[in-house]
């Protein structure tokens, strides 16, 4: 009775589409897709576009997803179009005046900051000594966050330092609101695309896949920042 549902459900979609409906994080949302979103509704201004915040699991028929952009440390439904995005890198994250007054030179020097990190990765500071082969540095975070946006907030803010992904913070590092001492690493993690598959052949659908796949494209090309920034001692 289940699938009979759910297939009653898509053929109901594919005869009645709503609007586009795209499902992202919070700190997505706030910190890579409104700042970009104009030039899409400027270029489509006839696409109405919806927007489901979260991070989890996605029933694009019962929330009428059209697309969703999400980490690969989640799995895809089945039948979903699965789309890679970019690869993260990571890296920690500071005011420039928290960095001076701290002295912070070499990643032994992390220790006397305080480190920040979110609920949604409680272990990145360990995932990130590894990548970095500098195990044998503790650090444990002091503060904790709900949400990637609100951590990098409290960097810019002063409060420690923040280990996040690249593209989240471009802006701020632009603009000199923060630094990444240390540079940026290629982590495990894959931003993906999924698409629903009752909607991957809408023309609006369409549109803002090929529009969410170019905008991230400057992002994922980033080289890495040279390995002599990144002191051990």
């Amino acid at each position: 009775m289940t699938e009979a549902f759910r297939l009653m459900q898509e053929a109901v979609a594919r005869l009645e589409p709503g609007p586009v409906t795209l499902s992202c994080s919070a700190t997505i949302m706030t910190k890579w897709l409104i700042p970009r979103l104009g030039e899409f509704k400027h270029a489509n201004p006839n696409i109405e576009i919806r927007f489901n915040i979260s991070h989890g699991e996605v029933n694009f028929i019962q929330d009428q997803i059209s697309v969703a952009i999400r980490s690969s440390m989640k799995r895809p439904p089945p039948g979903v179009v699965s789309e890679p995005l970019l690869r993260e890198q990571i890296g920690p994250v500071c005011h420039p005046d928290y960095q001076a007054n701290l002295g912070m030179t070499s990643i032994a020097s992390l220790s006397r900051a305080r480190m920040l990190d979110t609920a949604t990765r409680p272990t990145a500071w360990n995932e990130w000594t590894a990548l970095m082969h500098c195990e044998d540095i503790r650090l444990a975070p002091h503060e904790r966050y709900e949400h990637f946006y609100l951590m990098i907030e409290a960097a810019v803010a002063q409060l420690g330092v923040a280990l996040v992904p690249r593209y989240l913070v471009e802006k701020e590092i632009a603009s000199g609101q923060l630094v990444a001492p240390f540079g940026f690493v290629e982590s495990p993690y894959t931003l993906s695309l999924w698409i629903a598959p009752h909607e991957c052949l809408r023309d609006e659908v369409r549109k803002l896949s090929i529009w969410i796949r170019k905008q991230m494209e400057p992002s994922a090309a980033v080289p890495q920042v040279m390995g002599e920034q990144r002191s051990f001692a």
